[in-house]
C-alpha cells in the first residue's frame, strides 16, 4: 500500500506517491463564479492554457507577541477541462464554475516560495528545496 502526500489549499489536491516522487495523479480545480460574465467566458475556451493568480493576506501570531500580516500568492496554470453554466433563480447566485486541469502550481508566503509543482517540466520544490534533484542527476 502506498502512502501519499496531500497538498490541499483552495480545494486543490496534488497526490504524490512517496515511493516515486514527482509522479503526479490528475489534478483538477473547480473555480466558482457568482454569475456568468466576460471573465468566465474567456476561461471557457476549452483546451486553452490558462494561468490564474490568487492574492491574499493572512494574520500570523509573532513569537515575540503581537501580530503581523503576510502576503499569500498562489499561481496555478493548466488547461480548461469543462464548465457548469449554473442556473437562474430570483435572489440567488448563478453558481457557475470552470474546471481546470492543473499542471503548474506555486504558493508563496511573504515572497518566499513554499510549494512549486510543474508536472510537465519535472519541478517539485518544497520550501525552495528541489525534491527531484537526486532523480534529475540520473538523467
Amino acid at each position: 500500500r502506498t502512502l501519499y502526500h496531500i497538498m490541499n489549499f483552495l480545494h486543490i489536491r496534488f497526490f504524490c506517491a512517496r515511493t516515486t516522487p514527482g509522479q503526479w495523479e490528475a489534478t483538477e480545480h473547480e473555480i466558482p463564479f457568482a454569475l456568468m460574465d466576460a471573465d468566465m467566458a474567456y476561461l471557457l475556451q476549452q483546451g486553452m492554457n490558462v494561468n490564474v493568480t490568487y492574492r491574499g493576506a493572512m494574520q500570523v501570531a509573532l513569537r515575540s507577541g503581537g501580530y503581523a500580516m503576510k502576503q499569500i500568492r498562489i499561481v496555478e496554470g493548466g488547461m480548461v477541462k469543462g464548465f457548469k453554466g449554473g442556473s437562474f433563480e430570483n435572489g440567488s447566485q448563478m453558481e457557475s464554475s470552470v474546471t481546470i486541469e492543473v499542471v503548474r502550481y506555486k504558493m508563496e508566503c511573504a515572497g518566499e516560495e513554499l510549494i512549486a509543482v510543474d508536472k510537465l517540466n519535472d519541478i517539485y520544490r518544497i520550501n525552495g528545496k528541489d525534491m527531484l534533484a537526486a532523480i534529475n542527476l540520473m538523467t
